[in-house]
């Protein structure tokens, strides 16, 4: 038996299935812009990490150690950003603002916590608040310009080099911290050094037009050595605000300590406080 239907029923049919198919998957709705990058772990056992942040707030921090990613941000809107990634044993991931973005968002950074990494980053007009305490950082070296800076040095043996100029920043070394190889350079602003029990600390530091201060515990000694000093005072536990020399100065049985800080310094125009507790 054939069934005939009318020309005028069927069109109606496919007009309503046309309604309906557009109803469920509407194409000319935009789609958002995702708010984060991200790269994976895959094979790389070391990586360089390059941050550059430019008038915002950022956080770094370390991610799960049961993350298969090597590298998470969160950006606010990924059209903002500038991002490449090199993933292989030796990875690289860059991250920067993009030039013809305009936004003020803030980011929340996250790195892995399984392989060494190095931080290279640089901070205008922003503040960066990093937690790398659980972190295997092979290089720390940061550039900040007129920028707020503070963060929690990992507990392992890294190198550091830390360039500020107009700049705040403090830098927390925990129990197990460790740093042989420091290059500390401040003008016009000021650095904050807290140090932790057993933390040993050596390098090199350069200060003009600014001050720093050094927080250590009663069983950390300290040695300063002034090889050029100009219009700047230097304070120590054992003796009150003086004018800085060349000269080598030392917080009191700094040969019977257990845990050691060495700078080899310049001063110019600088304020150096020592402070022991």
């Amino acid at each position: 038996m054939i069934f005939y239907v009318k020309g005028s029923f069927v069109k109606r049919i496919c007009i309503l299935l046309c309604l309906l198919l557009t109803a469920c998957n509407p194409t000319s709705t935009p789609q958002t812009p995702s708010n984060s990058v991200q790269s994976p772990l895959n094979e790389a056992q070391s990586a360089v990490l390059n941050l550059n942040i430019f008038n915002r707030d950022a956080t770094l921090s370390s991610l799960s150690s049961e993350s298969n990613a090597l590298f998470v941000a969160d950006v606010g809107n990924q059209a903002s950003v500038a991002y490449t990634e090199t993933i292989a044993e030796q990875s690289f991931i860059a991250l920067s603002d993009n030039p013809a973005g305009t936004d003020d968002n803030s980011w929340s950074l996250q790195a892995s916590p399984s392989i060494p990494i190095s931080y290279v980053i640089d901070v205008t007009s922003g503040t960066l608040s990093a937690t790398l305490t659980d972190l295997i950082v092979s290089r720390f070296d940061l550039v900040a310009e007129t920028a707020t800076i503070d963060v929690t040095l990992p507990t392992s043996e890294l190198q550091m080099a830390v360039d500020a100029t107009a700049s705040t920043v403090n830098l927390h070394m925990p129990i197990g911290s460790q740093a042989s190889s420091v290059q500390l350079t401040s003008t016009d602003g000021f650095i904050t050094m807290t140090l932790e029990d057993g933390v040993n600390l050596m390098g090199n530091l350069s200060i003009t037009s600014g001050g720093m201060t050094i927080t250590v515990p009663t069983s950390t000694g300290v040695q300063i050595l002034v090889e050029n000093a100009e219009n700047s005072e230097i304070t120590l536990p054992n003796n009150p605000r003086s004018v800085a020399e060349a000269n080598i100065y030392t917080t009191p049985n700094f040969d019977q300590t257990t845990a050691k800080v060495i700078l080899t310094s310049t001063l110019i125009g600088a304020t150096l406080r020592i402070i022991q507790e």
